[in-house]
Protein backbone atom coordinates (compact mmCIF):
# COMPACT_ATOMS: atom_id res chain seq x y z
CA UNK A 1 0.00 0.00 0.00
CA UNK A 2 1.45 3.33 -1.09
CA UNK A 3 1.03 5.78 1.77
CA UNK A 4 1.64 8.91 -0.33
CA UNK A 5 -1.92 8.95 -1.64
CA UNK A 6 -4.84 11.18 -0.64
CA UNK A 7 -7.42 8.35 -0.61
CA UNK A 8 -5.14 6.14 1.51
CA UNK A 9 -4.39 8.95 3.97
CA UNK A 10 -8.05 9.91 4.31
CA UNK A 11 -9.02 6.26 4.77
CA UNK A 12 -6.39 5.62 7.45
CA UNK A 13 -7.43 8.67 9.43
CA UNK A 14 -11.11 7.78 9.21
CA UNK A 15 -10.66 4.10 10.08
CA UNK A 16 -8.66 5.01 13.18
CA UNK A 17 -10.96 7.84 14.24
CA UNK A 18 -8.25 10.49 13.87
CA UNK A 19 -8.37 14.08 12.69
CA UNK A 20 -5.31 16.15 11.77
CA UNK A 21 -4.35 18.81 14.30
CA UNK A 22 -3.52 21.94 12.34
CA UNK A 23 -2.18 23.56 15.51
CA UNK A 24 0.49 20.82 15.60
CA UNK A 25 1.32 21.22 11.93
CA UNK A 26 -0.16 17.86 10.95
CA UNK A 27 -0.33 18.14 7.17
CA UNK A 28 0.23 14.79 5.44
CA UNK A 29 2.11 14.57 2.15
CA UNK A 30 -0.08 13.04 -0.57
CA UNK A 31 1.87 13.78 -3.77
CA UNK A 32 4.23 11.09 -5.08
CA UNK A 33 6.16 13.54 -7.29
CA UNK A 34 6.99 15.76 -4.32
CA UNK A 35 7.99 12.69 -2.32
CA UNK A 36 10.52 11.83 -5.02
CA UNK A 37 11.84 15.41 -4.98
CA UNK A 38 12.45 15.14 -1.24
CA UNK A 39 14.25 11.79 -1.57
CA UNK A 40 16.32 13.08 -4.50
CA UNK A 41 17.27 16.24 -2.59
CA UNK A 42 18.60 14.04 0.19
CA UNK A 43 20.34 11.75 -2.31
CA UNK A 44 19.00 8.91 -0.19
CA UNK A 45 20.42 5.46 -0.93
CA UNK A 46 21.10 2.04 0.58
CA UNK A 47 24.22 3.17 2.46
CA UNK A 48 22.42 5.91 4.37
CA UNK A 49 21.11 6.16 7.89
CA UNK A 50 18.37 8.76 8.14
CA UNK A 51 16.53 10.60 10.90
CA UNK A 52 12.94 11.55 10.08
CA UNK A 53 11.12 13.94 12.42
CA UNK A 54 7.33 14.08 12.34
CA UNK A 55 6.77 10.82 10.47
CA UNK A 56 2.98 11.21 10.49
CA UNK A 57 1.32 8.38 8.59
CA UNK A 58 4.59 7.19 7.06
CA UNK A 59 4.59 8.39 3.43
CA UNK A 60 8.15 9.72 3.63
CA UNK A 61 9.19 6.89 5.97
CA UNK A 62 8.05 4.36 3.39
CA UNK A 63 9.92 6.19 0.62
CA UNK A 64 13.14 6.27 2.65
CA UNK A 65 12.87 2.54 3.39
CA UNK A 66 12.15 1.69 -0.24
CA UNK A 67 15.43 3.38 -1.19
CA UNK A 68 17.22 1.05 1.19
CA UNK A 69 18.02 3.51 3.97
CA UNK A 70 18.03 2.64 7.64
CA UNK A 71 15.55 5.01 9.25
CA UNK A 72 14.94 6.33 12.74
CA UNK A 73 11.46 7.87 12.59
CA UNK A 74 10.13 10.13 15.34
CA UNK A 75 6.41 10.70 15.93
CA UNK A 76 4.97 12.10 19.14
CA UNK A 77 1.23 11.68 18.42
CA UNK A 78 0.07 8.40 19.94
CA UNK A 79 -2.58 7.68 17.30
CA UNK A 80 -0.19 8.28 14.39
CA UNK A 81 2.56 6.29 16.11
CA UNK A 82 0.18 3.37 16.48
CA UNK A 83 -0.60 3.41 12.74
CA UNK A 84 3.10 3.67 11.86
CA UNK A 85 3.90 0.70 14.07
CA UNK A 86 1.15 -1.35 12.43
CA UNK A 87 2.00 -0.45 8.83
CA UNK A 88 5.79 -0.27 8.90
CA UNK A 89 6.98 -1.50 12.29
CA UNK A 90 7.97 -4.95 11.02
CA UNK A 91 10.58 -3.49 8.64
CA UNK A 92 14.04 -4.38 10.06
CA UNK A 93 15.48 -1.13 8.73
CA UNK A 94 13.12 1.03 10.81
CA UNK A 95 13.50 2.28 14.38
CA UNK A 96 10.34 4.00 15.65
CA UNK A 97 10.48 6.50 18.51
CA UNK A 98 7.48 8.05 20.24
CA UNK A 99 9.16 11.12 21.70
CA UNK A 100 9.04 14.90 21.52
CA UNK A 101 11.59 15.80 18.85
CA UNK A 102 12.69 18.78 20.95
CA UNK A 103 14.02 16.30 23.49
CA UNK A 104 16.20 14.47 20.96
CA UNK A 105 19.94 14.26 21.48
CA UNK A 106 21.38 14.53 17.95
CA UNK A 107 24.56 12.75 19.01
CA UNK A 108 22.98 9.65 20.59
CA UNK A 109 20.06 8.49 18.48
CA UNK A 110 18.77 4.90 18.48
CA UNK A 111 19.22 3.25 15.10
CA UNK A 112 21.88 5.70 13.91
CA UNK A 113 25.52 4.66 13.93
CA UNK A 114 27.70 6.52 16.37
CA UNK A 115 30.80 8.09 14.88
CA UNK A 116 29.29 8.14 11.39
CA UNK A 117 27.47 10.99 9.72
CA UNK A 118 23.76 10.56 9.08
CA UNK A 119 21.16 12.43 7.09
CA UNK A 120 18.02 14.13 8.35
CA UNK A 121 15.10 14.17 5.92
CA UNK A 122 11.82 15.46 7.33
CA UNK A 123 8.54 17.21 6.76
CA UNK A 124 8.99 19.29 9.89
CA UNK A 125 5.95 20.11 12.06
CA UNK A 126 5.43 23.79 11.35
CA UNK A 127 4.77 24.70 14.99
CA UNK A 128 8.27 23.70 16.13
CA UNK A 129 10.32 23.91 12.91
CA UNK A 130 12.62 26.73 14.04
CA UNK A 131 13.70 25.30 17.41
CA UNK A 132 14.13 21.87 15.80
CA UNK A 133 16.37 23.33 13.10
CA UNK A 134 18.53 25.09 15.66
CA UNK A 135 18.73 22.01 17.86
CA UNK A 136 19.83 19.78 14.99
CA UNK A 137 22.38 22.31 13.76
CA UNK A 138 23.88 22.60 17.24
CA UNK A 139 25.57 19.32 16.29
CA UNK A 140 26.14 20.14 12.60
CA UNK A 141 29.05 17.71 12.39
CA UNK A 142 26.59 14.87 13.00
CA UNK A 143 24.96 15.39 9.61
CA UNK A 144 26.05 14.79 6.06
CA UNK A 145 22.96 16.58 4.79
CA UNK A 146 19.67 17.91 6.14
CA UNK A 147 16.58 18.18 3.93
CA UNK A 148 13.40 19.76 5.24
CA UNK A 149 9.94 20.77 4.16
CA UNK A 150 9.24 24.03 6.02
CA UNK A 151 7.03 27.07 5.65
CA UNK A 152 8.16 29.29 2.80
CA UNK A 153 8.72 32.18 5.23
CA UNK A 154 11.02 30.07 7.41
CA UNK A 155 13.07 29.05 4.36
CA UNK A 156 13.34 32.71 3.31
CA UNK A 157 14.67 33.64 6.74
CA UNK A 158 17.16 30.78 6.70
CA UNK A 159 18.80 31.88 3.46
CA UNK A 160 18.27 35.67 3.76
CA UNK A 161 21.16 38.03 3.07
CA UNK A 162 22.15 41.09 5.14
CA UNK A 163 20.04 44.17 4.53
CA UNK A 164 16.85 42.31 3.64
CA UNK A 165 13.73 42.30 5.80
CA UNK A 166 13.92 38.51 6.22
CA UNK A 167 17.48 38.61 7.58
CA UNK A 168 17.65 38.00 11.32
CA UNK A 169 18.87 35.79 14.11
CA UNK A 170 17.72 32.57 12.38
CA UNK A 171 19.64 33.52 9.21
CA UNK A 172 22.86 33.96 11.16
CA UNK A 173 22.36 30.85 13.31
CA UNK A 174 21.83 28.64 10.26
CA UNK A 175 24.47 30.18 7.99
CA UNK A 176 27.13 29.89 10.70
CA UNK A 177 26.80 26.13 10.37
CA UNK A 178 25.51 25.25 6.92
CA UNK A 179 25.09 26.28 3.31
CA UNK A 180 21.38 26.82 2.58
CA UNK A 181 19.65 26.02 -0.69
CA UNK A 182 15.96 26.16 -1.57
CA UNK A 183 15.36 23.20 -3.88
CA UNK A 184 11.68 23.76 -4.70
CA UNK A 185 8.57 25.72 -3.78
CA UNK A 186 5.78 23.46 -2.61
CA UNK A 187 2.08 24.39 -2.97
CA UNK A 188 -0.48 23.62 -0.24
CA UNK A 189 -2.33 21.22 -2.55
CA UNK A 190 0.23 18.43 -2.03
CA UNK A 191 -0.83 18.05 1.61
CA UNK A 192 -3.93 16.73 3.35
CA UNK A 193 -5.30 18.88 4.83
CA UNK A 194 -3.71 21.71 2.81
CA UNK A 195 -1.99 24.31 5.00
CA UNK A 196 -2.80 27.98 4.59
CA UNK A 197 0.76 28.78 3.52
CA UNK A 198 3.18 27.69 0.82
CA UNK A 199 6.13 25.51 1.77
CA UNK A 200 9.72 25.18 0.59
CA UNK A 201 11.98 22.18 0.21
CA UNK A 202 15.30 23.22 1.74
CA UNK A 203 18.66 21.46 1.68
CA UNK A 204 21.33 22.26 4.26
CA UNK A 205 24.93 21.21 3.68
CA UNK A 206 26.89 21.55 6.94
CA UNK A 207 30.08 23.55 6.63
CA UNK A 208 33.30 21.59 6.84
CA UNK A 209 34.47 20.87 10.35
CA UNK A 210 36.58 23.71 11.69
CA UNK A 211 35.10 26.41 9.44
CA UNK A 212 34.32 28.20 12.72
CA UNK A 213 35.27 27.14 16.22
CA UNK A 214 32.55 26.44 18.77
CA UNK A 215 33.67 29.55 20.65
CA UNK A 216 33.32 31.69 17.52
CA UNK A 217 29.85 30.30 16.84
CA UNK A 218 28.65 30.96 20.38
CA UNK A 219 30.13 34.44 20.31
CA UNK A 220 28.48 35.25 16.98
CA UNK A 221 25.13 33.91 18.24
CA UNK A 222 25.37 36.13 21.30
CA UNK A 223 26.23 39.15 19.14
CA UNK A 224 23.33 38.41 16.78
CA UNK A 225 20.95 37.95 19.70
CA UNK A 226 21.95 41.36 21.02
CA UNK A 227 21.82 43.08 17.62
CA UNK A 228 18.42 41.70 16.61
CA UNK A 229 16.91 42.18 20.06
CA UNK A 230 16.37 45.84 19.13
CA UNK A 231 16.73 45.65 15.39
CA UNK A 232 15.44 49.16 14.66
CA UNK A 233 18.16 50.75 16.79
CA UNK A 234 21.71 51.46 15.67
CA UNK A 235 24.37 49.02 16.73
CA UNK A 236 25.95 51.67 18.97
CA UNK A 237 22.69 52.24 20.88
CA UNK A 238 22.09 48.50 21.18
CA UNK A 239 25.57 47.75 22.50
CA UNK A 240 25.38 50.63 24.96
CA UNK A 241 21.98 49.68 26.38
CA UNK A 242 21.58 45.90 26.18
CA UNK A 243 22.91 44.30 29.39
CA UNK A 244 23.91 41.20 27.42
CA UNK A 245 26.54 43.29 25.63
CA UNK A 246 28.16 44.26 28.95
CA UNK A 247 29.28 47.67 27.64
CA UNK A 248 28.72 51.30 28.49
CA UNK A 249 28.51 53.87 25.71
CA UNK A 250 32.17 54.78 25.81
CA UNK A 251 33.24 51.15 25.64
CA UNK A 252 30.83 50.51 22.78
CA UNK A 253 32.24 53.49 20.82
CA UNK A 254 35.80 52.26 21.30
CA UNK A 255 34.95 48.67 20.36
CA UNK A 256 33.20 49.66 17.13
CA UNK A 257 36.01 52.09 16.28
CA UNK A 258 38.62 49.35 16.75
CA UNK A 259 36.66 47.18 14.34
CA UNK A 260 36.20 49.96 11.79
CA UNK A 261 32.42 49.68 12.07
CA UNK A 262 30.11 52.68 11.74
CA UNK A 263 28.06 52.89 14.95
CA UNK A 264 25.13 54.22 12.94
CA UNK A 265 24.61 50.89 11.20
CA UNK A 266 21.86 48.52 12.26
CA UNK A 267 22.43 44.90 13.11
CA UNK A 268 20.44 43.74 10.09
CA UNK A 269 23.27 45.02 7.84
CA UNK A 270 25.95 42.85 9.50
CA UNK A 271 27.30 39.87 7.60
CA UNK A 272 27.89 36.53 9.31
CA UNK A 273 31.63 37.28 9.21
CA UNK A 274 31.03 40.59 11.01
CA UNK A 275 28.97 38.85 13.68
CA UNK A 276 31.87 36.44 14.16
CA UNK A 277 34.24 39.38 14.67
CA UNK A 278 31.85 41.23 16.96
CA UNK A 279 31.28 38.06 18.96
CA UNK A 280 35.00 37.77 19.60
CA UNK A 281 34.96 41.22 21.21
CA UNK A 282 31.87 40.88 23.40
CA UNK A 283 31.76 39.04 26.73
CA UNK A 284 29.59 35.93 26.53
CA UNK A 285 27.04 35.32 29.30
CA UNK A 286 27.51 32.22 31.41
CA UNK A 287 25.38 29.24 30.40
CA UNK A 288 25.21 30.33 26.77
CA UNK A 289 22.40 28.54 24.94
CA UNK A 290 23.54 26.17 22.19
CA UNK A 291 20.00 25.21 21.04
CA UNK A 292 20.28 21.55 21.93
CA UNK A 293 16.90 20.29 23.08
CA UNK A 294 14.90 22.77 25.12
Amino acid sequence: MKLCNPAVVAGLLESHGLRPHRSLGQHFLVDANILEKILDAGEVGPEDTVLEIGAGLGALTQGLLERGARVTAVELDHGLYRILATLLGSNPGLTLLQIDALDLDPVNLPGLDQGRQAKCVSNLPYAVATPLLLSLLSEAGRWERLVFLVQKEVAARMEARPGTKEYGYLSVAVQLRARVETVARIPPTVFLPPPKVDSSLVRLSPLREGAFTQGEILGALNAARVAFGQRRKTILKVLATDPRAGLDRGSAVRLLSSMGIDGGRRGETFSVAEFIELGRMLPRPEGEVTHRGR
